[in-house]
């Protein structure tokens, strides 16, 4: 084996062992194994990586946070989701309906029936 692949071997083993490395040095500008790359502690480097990961989702959450709060002001605050059943879903839920159970539905369109009442007739009179 060449020294140039015993090079590449040792590289993709430092990145697999230290994995916020590169981009640290590339945020930097400092480049592999030099005097400032040595002096670099690799949980310094973490808790950079994570500070700006945590600094971007915050970003995303406050602009989200403020679409919802325009949104609620315009008057917009129901969303318009679309249909986020898939078909095979659908055809599920359009299989488990049973027409049968419709068939006794009925409207008194305001007069209450004596069956459903709340007070009873011995209430009513007296």
């Amino acid at each position: 084996m060449s020294r140039k692949e015993d090079f590449k071997k040792y590289l993709i083993k430092w990145n697999n062992t230290f994995p916020y490395d590169r981009w640290y040095r590339k945020k930097y500008n400092i480049g592999f194994n030099s005097k400032e790359h040595r002096a670099l502690c690799q949980i310094d480097i973490m808790l950079d990586f994570l500070e700006d990961e945590l600094i971007e989702e915050s970003k995303v959450r406050f602009k989200e946070r403020e679409r919802k709060r325009k949104a609620l002001e315009e008057g917009k605050w129901l969303a318009d989701l679309g249909d986020t059943l898939t078909e095979k879903e659908r055809q599920k839920l359009s299989d488990e309906i049973n027409l049968d159970d419709f068939d006794n539905i009925q409207f008194d369109y305001g007069k209450p029936s004596t069956s459903n009442n709340i007070i009873s007739n011995k209430e009513e009179n007296g």
